[in-house]
């Protein structure tokens, strides 16, 4: 939900915070140049550690840059923020997919990966609508990305919950 939400309200919520519209899409930007950092790390990252791990950290990361978005009250504040939300950002995209393969094989990939793709579309839908309608509602996108924060945050400890797969030995 955070990230399409932020994808969609960043400009928006960030004039909303007084900064530039200049400003706001350097942010954007720089945001979109530290995905790339994280979707090579945490590619890189989720081939000798525990993917669990790298995944839980992108979402820490997710959580810190969007909390610090959520208390913006100067430009200085776009660093942090596109520097974690970015490295988060993209550092679940590439881990993603591999723990799907890693958990489940290649054999079921392709019917697991559209069912994950199809979850995400959804939450891709409904994450801009509730940024649109906290907006509506308090005139502020400050509550909104508290909300989504503390949200990606409470995924983590199921996260860390799941077992390694177990791998069958052939006969």
């Amino acid at each position: 939900l955070g990230m399409q939400a932020s994808s969609v309200h960043q400009i928006p919520a960030m004039g909303s915070f007084g900064i530039p519209a200049t400003t706001a899409g350097l942010t954007v930007l720089f945001f979109g140049l530290f995905t790339l950092v994280g979707r090579n790390g945490g590619g890189v990252l989720g081939d000798y550690i525990d993917k669990r791990y790298v995944l839980a950290i992108a979402i820490l990361f997710q959580f810190l840059g969007t909390l610090i978005f959520a208390g913006i009250n100067t430009t200085w504040h776009l660093i942090p923020y596109a520097i974690l939300f970015g490295i988060g950002y993209g550092g679940t995209i590439p881990v993603r997919f591999a723990i799907i393969a890693d958990y489940f094989g290649r054999k079921n990939f392709g019917s697991l990966l559209g069912i994950t793709s199809t979850v995400g579309a959804v939450s891709g839908i409904v994450g801009p609508v509730f940024a649109g309608w906290m907006y509506d509602i308090t005139n502020s996108y400050r509550l909104c990305f508290l909300i989504l924060a503390f949200g990606a945050l409470l995924g983590v400890p199921f996260l860390l919950t799941l077992k390694s797969p177990t791998r069958k030995t052939p006969a």
